[in-house]
């Protein structure tokens, strides 16, 4: 869906990387002069805190459960990447150290117990719906430059 016309929901990209950039950058080159081509940004770890105040247990299922991210495909040669983590990573301190948050690269097939997958989809629901909640998601649209 990157580098295409579709509609991209919020993610964070890399998941599927053992060690990813603590920062990222993203350089609009040429901007559509129509509709679309808007950014969505959220500050997961303030959405994470929120997470954890309104609704703990969803907080600590995406604390707990690991997930398996994967990109695959062919460059100079196949390659496939793959890394299982949490939707949301603790330091040692408890102290939120990462979100890896991204449909298009989260597996389909959850290695978990089955009596957690659907607590695992609410609790993913649970914490969506307050990335998208107006106070928290900043819409822009980034000029060419």
């Amino acid at each position: 869906m990157a580098y295409t016309s579709a509609k991209l929901g919020l993610h964070t990209d890399l998941n599927y990387y053992n060690y990813k950039p603590g920062v990222q950058m993203l350089h609009c080159i040429e901007q559509t002069k129509g509709e679309g081509g808007d950014n969505s940004l959220v500050d997961g770890f303030n959405a994470a805190h929120q997470l954890k105040e309104e609704n703990p247990d969803a907080f600590r299922l995406l604390t707990t459960l690991k997930v398996a991210f994967c990109h695959f495909g062919i460059d100079y040669q196949k390659y496939i990447h793959k890394q299982r983590q949490n939707i949301i990573r603790l330091n040692d301190h408890g102290e939120i150290q990462s979100i890896s948050y991204s449909d298009p690269t989260r597996a389909s097939i959850l290695d978990m117990p089955a009596d957690q997958v659907q607590p695992f989809y609410d609790a993913l629901k649970a914490f969506n719906t307050i990335m998208y909640l107006p106070r928290n998601c900043v819409r822009l649209k980034m000029a060419a430059g």
